[in-house]
Order: structure tokens, then sequence, then C-alpha cells
């Protein structure tokens, strides 16, 4: 799933609105539904927000929604730049329309083959790591496991959503999901998102002196720090229970792994 966000002002009625020199104008419509609409977007990020991801048939996040390309249509205005008074009062689609030059047609002949995906990690090594990252990758990798960026799994939470209710859905690509918590976070929409999403799959830690929240205590929080290579081992555990293939390498329960 892609997302069309970049620098940001904001105009009436919450319309994003970006600064560009050659600007481009964009709307998604789908029958039945309100259209989406994003502007003053440059080249380069008309080309990765949007038409990328669209060649790719990934799913693409603009306004309240998510769009599929195969049931939506995408109109391309180019320029010029409108201001936050163009915008005004719902008006920036009606300005730009008037202003502007569809390019729809040059812009989708013109745009890049999809990239060939990503190869997917072998089954039962990919566990998502939402939180403070490191050392918890590096402890992951030396249980042979491949640590998946927070980013790439919501993306598929929130696309599993969005398909909710169409049939079975496709499994996700991490067969687990470690949350580090500490005093910054993560947010409490992110932690939600996690347990919402992978269940009894998603293994609460913590490393450091914040205390854990009171609403989270029942949930089997494991602190790494506590001494010992024991917290090491109950997490290992945890991961096999959740369906990961765990193949520990030499040291992988070093006791100092999450003190230092």
């Amino acid at each position: 799933m892609a997302r069309i966000a970049s620098r940001i002002a904001w105009g009436a009625g919450g319309t994003r609105v970006v600064s560009r020199a050659v600007p481009f104008h964009i709307e998604l419509h789908a029958s039945g539904l309100r259209a989406a609409h994003a502007f003053n977007l440059s080249e380069a990020e008309l080309r990765q927000q949007l038409l990328e991801p669209w060649a790719r048939g990934d799913l693409v996040s603009l306004g309240d929604r998510l769009w599929d390309p195969a049931k939506c249509r995408l109109t391309v205005l180019e320029g010029p730049q409108l201001d936050p008074s163009g915008l005004s009062y719902g008006q920036g689609w009606n300005n730009a329309s008037k202003r502007s030059t569809d390019v729809t047609a040059r812009i989708l002949a013109a745009r890049p083959p999809p990239a060939p995906p990503a190869p997917r990690p072998a089954a039962g090594t990919a566990v998502a790591v939402l939180g403070a990252a490191e050392p918890m990758r590096a402890f992951l990798a030396a249980l042979g496991l491949q640590p998946v960026d927070w980013a790439v799994v919501r993306a598929e939470l929130l696309a599993l959503a969005a398909v909710a209710g169409t049939g079975p859905p496709p499994p996700l690509g991490a067969a687990a999901a470690v949350v580090v918590l500490d005093a910054t976070g993560p947010p409490g929409l992110e932690l939600g998102l996690a347990l919402g999403g992978f269940g009894g799959r998603a293994i609460l830690t913590q490393a450091g002196e914040a205390p854990v929240p009171d609403e989270l205590a029942g949930l089997g929080v494991l602190r790494l720090d506590a001494g010992g290579a024991a917290p090491l081992h109950a997490l290992a555990q945890r991961l096999r229970a959740a369906g990961c293939a765990v193949a520990p390498a030499e040291g992988w329960d070093d006791p100092e792994r999450f003190s230092r």
C-alpha cells in the first residue's frame, strides 16, 4: 500500500496542499464514493507516491480511505500551483480543472513498468518490530529470523482491513510481531493495531526504567533486562509458540544484549 503524503500545509476543510513550482493535481474517484484529491504534487512525488504503486496494483491511501487501482478512476492535471485561497470552500478541484491541463493519458502512458516484487522471507522467519528497533533487530537475526519494519506490516494490516468481508484474507507476511515498549512509545494507535492484527502472536517486551502501563500489565510483558538469559529464552519460546522458525546462532542469549 502507498500513502500519498508530503511536506504539507493545510487549506480550508483539511485539504492537503504541497508547495511546488510545477505541480500536479490528482483526483481518485469510484462509483458510490466521494472523490479524494491531492494538490501541488511534484513530478517525483506523483511518480513515487502514486504512479509506481499504481503500476504494481498496490492500494493507495488518499483522503480517509484506501483506493484499489482496479476499481477506481485516476485523473491527473498539470499546473499551475494552487494557494490556500484557491482551495478554500471545497473549490480546489474546480479551480484546478479550470486552470490546468488534463494529462492523465500522457502520464499513464509514460508510467514506469512495475518493479518486480521483493522476495518474501521464508515461511515463519519474518517478525514485525514495533517500537525501538535496536537491539531487537539484532536479537531476532541471531535467532535466524528476519526483522520487518513496522511500516511494511502496518500497510498489510490496513490493506486487509480494507478488503474485510470480501473473502478469505491473505496471510500476513510476518509470523509474529514484537512490540518494544519504552518511555516514548509506541503510540497507542499503533499498539492497538499490532494487538488487533496479530492477537496472541503479538509479544510485548520492555527494556529500561519506564514502568509498564497499567492497561498492559495483564498482557505478559517480557522485561528483557531483568537479569540473566532467562528473559531471552522466554522470548525465543514465545516466538516458537507463535509459529516462528527459530534457529539460534551461537551467543544469541547473551544476557548483556539488552542492557548495553
